[in-house]
């Protein structure tokens, strides 16, 4: 009698489980099939979406290449940043060394040039890794930041950069 009562119960149990696997089964697999589904649809049609210019105005000004001469044979490279002095009639720029940084370099990469274009000042040479943030306050002070650490490759290159970057200047 116990192991007829344990066998059917078995059954009974056994016969649950089958019944609920097949039952729930599709409702799952669509479940999951619509999710898959629309999760593909909704990404592709957004992806395909045409993205226009947030300001498509024409532009009020122009570019005037070469209107800035660097002192001697010396080239341009990456602009780290630009602003007007307090007088409103020149700028001061920060300028790179002639590439995109000046480990290593001596050349004054903050220069002063007056509204013609010439060049009034400058300084800082040897002083700098990637010159980057640029201020001029009230009171005519240049404010410079040091935007980055030498590399690697400048540490091999030029190890006395070893305690160079990350700091701002007065000037």
């Amino acid at each position: 009698m116990l192991d007829y009562k344990i066998t059917e119960k078995f059954k009974k149990n056994r016969v649950e489980e089958i019944e609920m696997y097949v039952f729930r089964r599709p409702k799952m697999l669509f479940f999951w099939l619509a999710a898959v589904l629309g999760l593909f649809f909704s990404t592709a049609t957004w992806s395909q979406k045409t993205k226009y210019p947030m300001n498509d105005h024409p532009n009020p000004y122009r570019t005037l290449n070469g209107y800035f001469d660097l002192p001697g044979d010396r080239t341009w490279g990456a602009t780290g940043a630009i602003d007007i002095a307090p007088d409103g009639e020149s700028i001061w720029v920060a300028e790179r060394c002639g590439t995109n940084s000046c480990a290593g370099s001596d050349i004054d990469p903050v220069v002063n040039f007056d509204q013609q274009g010439n060049v009034l000042t400058t300084f800082g040479g040897g002083l700098f890794v990637w010159p980057h943030g640029f201020h001029v306050d009230r009171e005519g002070n240049v404010w410079v930041s040091d935007g980055r650490g030498p590399t690697a490759q400048e540490l091999i290159d030029h190890p006395e950069t070893e305690n160079m970057g990350h700091v701002v200047y007065k000037f």
